[in-house]
């Protein structure tokens, strides 16, 4: 099982209509999802 290389913290409240494009921007970089965790 491949070790998270980085983890992510993101503060939610009042943030709706940002969460979709951060996603997306995020999975632009070309990490591989396995090396990185969302909280």
């Amino acid at each position: 099982m491949p070790l998270t290389q980085v983890s992510i913290v993101i503060p939610t409240l009042n943030e709706a209509d940002n969460i979709d494009p951060l996603l997306a921007r995020l999975c632009e970089l070309g990490l591989p999802p396995e090396s990185f965790e969302i909280i």
